[in-house]
């Protein structure tokens, strides 16, 4: 009930594939956003590897008949614009590129400049996967969950406030309970996570996993920040 072509074309793109990863630099978003979070910087390389690269992509644009009119794959050590849909703004063009054996997507100054480097990496087996985490970027994350909850409690405030106002008022007190609004349980515990996060600033978590011929060998490693 599969057709057996897309079964060989699927092969062969598997075979074809050496790896895959995702590097994320830098991420920031706006504070002042009320409905979908507004980036103000981001930097990210997205990449496959492959020993044949342009054929990789080739059998992804069989794939996508769509994604092949619209772009097509530059040359080795150049990048053109990749049409992405309008979802949200983002401060700069997301890129495609071709660098040595390596498909890159990629946006940020930081992102080019690392997307150019993997033009100087061979391919080599490092294992079956691979994980690197800045709790930096985890800080970054929770501050701003943070200050949008306390401007969604401001905004609350402010509507109670108004609408006893405008209503027969019996007694002083409501009001000053809305204009002055105690901070509630989901606040204190957003500010220990953050107060938490804020601490490990500069601790990176790296793990891998690799299959072996005794078996599955999983290691782990933390690096912390020198106090100055």
């Amino acid at each position: 009930m599969t057709n057996p072509s897309m079964l060989a074309m699927g092969t062969a793109m598997v075979q074809g594939l050496q790896g895959a990863s995702l590097d994320l630099q830098e991420l920031k978003l706006k504070n002042n956003a009320t409905e979908m979070p507004a980036v103000e910087k981001l930097s990210f390389v997205a990449s496959v590897s492959s020993k044949q690269p342009q054929q990789l992509w080739g059998m992804l644009s069989m794939a996508s008949p769509e994604l092949a009119a619209q772009v097509k794959l530059p040359a080795d050590g150049q990048s053109v614009d990749l049409p992405v849909p309008p979802i949200m703004q983002l401060p700069g063009k997301i890129k495609l590129g071709l660098y040595g054996q390596h498909i890159t997507v990629f946006t940020g100054d930081q992102g080019a400049k690392f997307a150019a480097s993997l033009a100087k990496q061979p391919l080599a087996a490092n294992g079956f996967y691979q994980l690197g985490l800045d709790y930096g970027l985890l800080a970054d994350m929770a501050q701003f969950g943070r200050n949008q909850l306390e401007q969604a409690n401001k905004a609350n405030a402010t509507d109670e406030l108004s609408a006893t106002s405008g209503a027969e008022v019996t007694s002083a007190a409501p009001a000053t309970s809305a204009s002055t609004p105690t901070e509630t349980n989901e606040q204190k515990e957003m500010k220990q996570v953050v107060t938490m996060l804020d601490e490990m600033r500069g601790v990176r978590l790296l793990t891998s996993m690799d299959f072996e011929k005794d078996g599955l060998a999983v290691k782990g490693s933390m690096e912390l920040p020198q106090k100055k």
